[in-house]
């Protein structure tokens, strides 16, 4: 699906498919009579961020697991100088790093800056990373340890682009056999936005039920 079916497709759903003049909508830049065309494209942006958390963090659907692998997790590579770097706008959250010859383990921000004054041998001979926003740049970073590391570093992160425009609308999403998903989930944030919490309610249980999450009916 690209990103212009998919904001299409929702506008579909809320049953705003004719702008002000009566004209059936096929352009995502023009707004309907309800819906403007920025705040669908707003909400389809953070409907792909929710689906890729949602998908790798819960789904337990073996078959969905795999398909997961392929749409939500991208490869990438990172130059790293001094022990630092500015993270990749798509890549969420790091899954893994390495360079060609170790693994760097994930610590958290409190425990890895805690290290750098430890100069215990076990310490010193280890690779570690973590990532934090930097508010002297506004960017989220990378830092390794051994802080002196420099050089390129293969990351695995769950990929989530979230800055489509009207101008992407042909443009495939990365996210992709997730289509009635992700639909239901911008569909929510609509709903949740006109205050229809009896269409909320029925889309968090169907949303549930494809990550494979047992509700209380299912029980």
């Amino acid at each position: 699906m690209n990103f212009g079916k998919f904001v299409l497709q929702l506008r579909y759903r809320l049953q705003d498919r004719r702008d002000v003049n009566g004209n059936n909508i096929a352009d995502i830049s023009t707004s309907g009579r309800r819906w403007s065309a920025d705040e669908l494209v707003e909400i389809c942006n953070s409907a792909i961020v929710t689906a890729s958390k949602y998908i790798y963090l819960y789904s337990k659907i073996d078959e969905f697991v795999r398909l997961s692998d392929i749409s939500v997790l991208s490869r990438g590579v990172i130059n790293i100088v001094s022990g630092e770097a500015e993270l990749p706008q798509e890549a969420l959250i790091l899954v893994s790093l390495s360079s060609s010859n170790r693994d760097f383990s994930y610590r958290s921000p409190a425990h890895f800056f805690s290290l750098l004054n430890d100069t215990a041998s076990p310490v010193t001979n280890s690779y570690y990373y973590t990532t934090v926003f930097d508010v002297g740049s506004n960017k989220r970073k990378l830092y390794v340890f051994p802080t002196a590391f420099s050089g390129s570093v293969t990351y695995i992160a769950i990929h989530t682009r979230h800055n489509y425009t009207t101008a992407d609308s042909g443009v495939e999403l990365s996210l992709q056999g997730f289509d009635d998903l992700l639909l239901d989930i911008a569909e929510r944030e609509c709903r949740d936005r006109e205050h229809n919490w009896e269409r909320s309610q029925i889309l968090d249980l169907r949303i549930m039920a494809k990550l494979g999450i047992k509700t209380e009916r299912q029980r």
